[in-house]
């Protein structure tokens, strides 16, 4: 019996699907180039139209109320743009000068159109004097007197250091305020030795050395009930132990155990 032959078939191509994605993906980025074009000749277009000289600053507004800063010191800086372009003006520049203000710490300018300026700032913030002549701010900074009336403690020292004295006051501040008192005045000798008043009148002496830990052994002697503070003078505590407390009306040495 023959065997049947098998006849191979030729091999047929297979057709690739339309591209039917990659032509709408074309078209839709030229779709999006024409109209981002068209809107950046439309807006080229508006630009020439307009009349720049027009938009000039005719007001400003400070917006942050100012509490030491010269407000007509403000103004006059403010007032030497009104005028010119809003839209050439440098915002930042212009902050920068209003920074260079002696109580001015940051600021910031914005335009709103089509004419007003807005500048919001932040001040420093005056804490002690230092040596009668200047305020500082909490960094020891020292800057010009402020306009407002107020009640400032009074620091002193050699030239050079209200940064060091600054610091200082900040921390005898904060351990006497724990007990309810307020450091008054903070005074630095040129050869070291620190001195403070409470706001109760009673005067402090801490020597040169380790005046922090001994500013503590003054709140153990003023928190006890062995002394009426109404009746304290003075409490020196430059002794390596204990303390002598000045009464207004007599001296007393101070035991190890109430100032150690």
């Amino acid at each position: 019996m023959a065997k049947k032959k098998t006849v191979k078939k030729g091999a047929t191509r297979r057709r690739e699907p339309f591209p039917l994605k990659k032509v709408l993906k074309v078209l839709g980025k030229v779709t999006g180039l024409v109209i981002l074009a068209g809107v950046l000749i439309t807006g080229f277009r508006l630009l020439m139209g307009l009349d720049i000289s027009v938009m000039t600053v005719s007001a400003f507004k400070v917006e942050s109320p100012l509490v030491y800063q010269d407000e007509a010191e403000m103004n006059a800086l403010l007032s030497r743009h009104l005028g010119e372009s809003l839209l050439l003006l440098d915002t930042i520049a212009l902050a920068r000068d209003i920074e260079a203000l002696p109580w001015i710490r940051s600021a910031a300018v914005q335009k709103q159109w089509p004419s007003l300026l807005l500048v919001q700032v932040s001040e420093h913030e005056p804490v002690a004097t230092w040596n009668r002549s200047a305020v500082l701010n909490n960094e020891g900074l020292p800057l010009e007197r402020p306009v407002a009336q107020m009640t400032l403690a009074e620091l002193s020292g050699p030239s050079g250091r209200p940064e060091e004295v600054m610091s200082h006051y900040l921390q005898f501040g904060k351990i006497f305020r724990e007990v309810g008192f307020r450091v008054s005045s903070v005074d630095l000798k040129a050869r070291g030795a620190w001195s403070l008043y409470l706001d109760n009148g009673i005067q402090i002496r801490l020597g040169e050395d380790q005046v922090l830990e001994r500013s503590r052994r003054v709140v153990r002697i003023l928190t006890s009930d062995d002394f009426d503070v109404n009746n304290i003078d003075t409490i020196d505590v430059r002794y390596p132990n204990g303390a002598a407390v000045r009464l207004k009306q007599e001296t007393v040495e101070v035991e190890n155990d109430i100032a150690a």
